[in-house]
């Protein structure tokens, strides 16, 4: 079976201005939004995945205590979750402000489609306390119960997916700090039950995969939305928004054919748009 992977870009600021950007020239971006395909109702699977992938590459697992829910309303990153970050999680938090009214209508796709952040965060709150619902139920070992093995995910690659790019993560258990016959999940299928909080198993987004033995899984989404690495230079960003830890101000892009420069978005401080 291919192995899938997660894959996101990073690109260093460039000189160029929005006149030089065209459809043509502007480079095709792992993340970017021109590969999406499968349905995205007000823009929320897409987004509930990309946090799916921000998640396990900034945690290293899926547990739903990793998030709180804050006033009955909304969904932020727990005590437990910051210290699986190392203190921080940019990428989720930056994924998670997307719940903010300022955020609202931002996040575009390709199909027209923007991000109707309250939509979000009604469905990110419920998928959320579903999820820990079921994750206090006694642990059967069935294929459908919530609970699976304490684990450990690794990013290792990204390929083009059903939906947009399949990232795909090397899996074994968390007290491992290398990944070799001792460290193998028993029940490495099950991981699938942890997605529910990002809206499994109705999200054609996750499109949740397993190899053949058991030691990889993968994910499908993203939109620029989760943490790109490093990239090259000397074209224009194919890309609506983008998450950056460095500086994409002034950068030429193309979002959905039209030209422009990448702004900070108002909303998080590590999230551009192309405006």
């Amino acid at each position: 079976m291919l192995k899938k992977i997660i894959v996101l870009s990073f690109l260093a600021p460039l000189a160029f201005s929005a006149v030089a950007c065209s459809t043509e020239s502007a480079r095709e971006e792992l993340g970017s939004t021109d590969q999406a395909v499968c349905a995205n109702p007000d823009g929320v699977d897409a987004v509930l995945a990309a946090l799916a992938v921000a998640t396990a590459k900034e945690m290293k697992r899926w547990d739903a205590n990793d998030f709180t829910v804050i006033n009955y309303r909304s969904v932020g990153i727990s005590a437990l979750g910051l210290a699986a970050c190392g203190g921080a999680c940019p990428n989720v938090q930056a994924l998670l402000d997307l719940q903010l009214p300022a955020a609202n209508g931002q996040i575009k796709f390709t199909d027209g489609t923007t991000l109707n952040s309250a939509s979000y965060t009604s469905k990110l709150t419920s998928y959320l306390k579903r999820q820990l619902t079921c994750e206090a139920q006694p642990d059967n070992h069935a294929a459908d119960n919530c609970p699976a093995e304490a684990h450990r995910l690794v990013w290792e690659s990204q390929v083009p997916g059903s939906c947009d790019k399949d990232d795909w993560f090397a899996v074994y258990k968390a007290d491992c700090a290398t990944n070799d016959a001792t460290c193998k999940l028993a029940a490495a299928s099950q991981l699938k039950n942890k997605l529910g909080m990002f809206g499994a198993p109705n999200n054609a987004w996750l499109a949740f995969q397993l190899n053949t033995d058991g030691t990889k899984v993968g994910i499908d989404p993203t939109s620029g939305l989760t943490d790109p690495g490093t990239g090259t230079t000397g074209a224009c960003l194919a890309v609506c928004q983008k998450f950056s830890m460095t500086s994409l101000i002034g950068e030429c892009c193309s979002c959905n054919g039209v030209a422009g420069t990448m702004a900070r978005a108002i909303f998080n401080v590590n999230t551009y748009q192309c405006k």
